[in-house]
């Protein structure tokens, strides 16, 4: 028996082997490519690979490759085991931030060609990039990293008077903060354009700046008049945000600090909040222009006495979304109330958002889900004196949101801006009192929207785990009395997070081959604190960097989905703000 058994092994094994697809052939010579955007250097150590066809994760050690921040590389030959022919779909990479000596890693990449072959270079022209930042800063308060050296902001003066510029706020994309740069007090004079002086940008090499305020002191042309507080200018956003040595933002795009004429400047801070005209650099008035005389346009006030309800709902397909909607969500609670309802709807809408053709008629315009029919309806309901409250369904990423598969409607940060400013609008400011929604990231247009006017606006930190959220923040909402504060806060009940936790409890058990599952039969789940929670939601939901080791996976949902409050918190549905 023992000769047998003998015998069938070594057939089987021989079968196998001359086989064309052997067990034991490795994947040769395989190569990676990924950028650094942290705001340090980076040193990989390893790379972790799923092999599909073998429905397990794998390590591969590498040499120890070190990344300069904002440097692409290619890096490795490496042999990966019992791999060739097969499909790797996912990558994730460890490595250790130079900066905190922490061994961290990165989020799971895609390769859009997973097929693995000898000399295959995964990340190829994919635009691979570990993002993030660190924890470690030094005495100046700066994280370390290199300064973007010898930056230089240019403006153009639009007030009635002098102004001098004292400093320029930035908001670094790559680490997601807000920083300040003191610069020369250079007096620049009505009309004429100006420049800051050369600075260092800290932590800044090599990152994205994409967005600018310029902080100022004004000084009006009227007999006697002093030097006004500080005043911060609207936003700016680069059309080229990448910070190199030497880089001029602003340059080529006409950025105009004040973009107003007050006729009624009597030189302190308070008149600075109520001016009502644009200097003409760029929108002349053609009649005016035969003497060379430009004259400014006056801007008008929303007058904002009705309200409005303009619902956006555009997830463009049948997504995630619909699992976590335990029961349904009663989207025509937004239209209660209301003296004017605009919908912006795809033509069918899945049944959980409980919108029946009836219940769609008492909405007094309904329009595809452009973006186009989305500013428009904003500008159309300023115009016919209406505050809005905006309720926003639809998927959600950094600094944008909209549908998921049709990127030419998605809206941006600087659609907001450019497309509900002054010089697009002819208003003040757009009469929005509140803007609520399911989308992910929602935080991240907080400052965006209340630039253009917005009194309040609530969205999620990073992902939202918990737009079924929506049903008990709009039964507050709508009793009147109740604050916006309280009833967006007042949602997050624990009903609302057990539903969804037992969908995510599921679906880790049901996708366990894409990223290694929990250990079976131990009782362990990714909502607990066991290193399989990071593994799943990492791979599944959340950036590496999101994701916080000290929470276990339920906190990290909960974290991921806190609705950031931000604006006049203290309105409720029968308030009526001015603008």
């Amino acid at each position: 028996m023992k000769n047998l058994s003998a015998i069938i092994f070594a057939i089987i094994f021989l079968t196998i082997a001359g086989s064309s697809n052997v067990l034991a052939d490795s994947c040769k010579n395989v190569k990676f490519t990924v950028r650094n955007d942290r705001n340090g250097d980076i040193e990989i150590r390893k790379v972790s690979y799923f092999n599909q066809n073998e429905n397990r994760w794998q390590d591969e050690d590498v040499p120890n490759t070190l990344i300069l921040r904002g440097q692409t590389k290619t890096f490795g030959k490496e042999d990966l085991g019992d791999s060739e022919g097969d499909n790797i779909t996912k990558l994730k990479f460890v490595y250790e931030d130079k900066n905190s000596r922490d061994t961290r890693e990165s989020a799971v990449f895609m390769p859009t060609s997973p097929r693995c072959v000898a000399e295959k270079n995964f990340g190829y022209g994919q635009g691979w990039a570990i993002t993030g930042s660190s924890p470690v800063k030094e005495a100046d308060g700066f994280l370390s990293g290199d300064a973007c050296k010898n930056v230089v902001f240019n403006y153009t003066n639009g007030r009635s008077g002098e102004i001098k510029v004292k400093s320029v706020k930035y908001y670094n994309r790559n680490s997601g903060d807000w920083k300040t740069e003191d610069v020369a007090n250079e007096i620049t004079s009505q009309g004429a354009k100006g420049a800051t002086n050369t600075d260092d940008l800290g932590d800044a090499e090599g990152d994205d700046i994409t967005k600018v305020i310029f902080i100022y002191e004004y000084k009006s042309t009227q007999r006697g008049a002093n030097w006004t507080d500080p005043i911060e200018s609207k936003i700016f956003v680069p059309t080229d945000p990448k910070c190199r040595e030497g880089k001029v933002y602003g340059f080529g795009q006409g950025w105009t600090i004040g973009n107003e004429i007050n006729t009624e400047d009597t030189g302190d801070s308070a008149s600075l909040n109520t001016d009502k005209f644009e200097p003409k650099t760029g929108v002349i008035d053609p009649i005016k222009q035969a003497g060379g005389e430009v004259k400014p346009i006056a801007y008008k006030t929303p007058t904002a006495t009705k309200s409005a309800s303009l619902i956006y709902f555009n997830y463009g397909e049948n997504s995630e979304f619909t699992k976590f909607f335990q029961d349904t969500l009663h989207v025509k609670k937004a239209m209660e109330g209301y003296q004017r309802v605009v919908l912006i709807k795809p033509n069918d809408l899945p049944s959980w958002a409980d919108l029946s053709e009836a219940d769609e008629k008492n909405a007094d315009l309904i329009l595809p889900p452009t973006k186009d029919n989305f500013f428009n309806q904003i500008k159309d309901l300023a115009a016919k004196g209406y505050y809005i409250d905006i309720y926003i369904f639809s998927h959600g990423w950094n600094d944008q949101f909209g549908p998921k598969n049709n990127d030419s409607q998605v809206i941006t940060a600087a659609d907001i801006t450019s497309r509900l400013s002054k010089f697009s609008t002819m208003f003040t400011a757009m009469p929005i009192r509140t803007i609520w929604g399911t989308n992910c990231y929602g935080s991240t247009l907080a400052t965006e929207w209340h630039s253009i006017g917005a009194k309040t606006v609530a969205g999620a930190k990073y992902v939202n785990f918990y737009p079924n959220s929506y049903g008990n923040f709009i039964g507050d909402w709508n009793q009147g009395n109740v604050s916006f504060n309280n009833s967006v806060s007042g949602s997050d009940t624990a009903l609302v997070r057990t539903a969804v936790q037992a969908y995510i409890t599921a679906d880790a058990m049901t996708t366990r081959g894409d990223w290694g599952g929990c250990p079976l039969l131990s009782g362990i789940t990714v909502l607990g604190n066991h290193a399989c929670a990071k593994d799943y939601f990492v791979s599944e939901w959340l950036d590496a960097n999101e994701w916080k080791s000290s929470m276990s996976g339920k906190d990290n949902m909960n974290n991921s989905s806190t609705m950031i409050i931000t604006g006049d918190k203290t309105l409720t549905k029968n308030s009526k703000p001015s603008w």
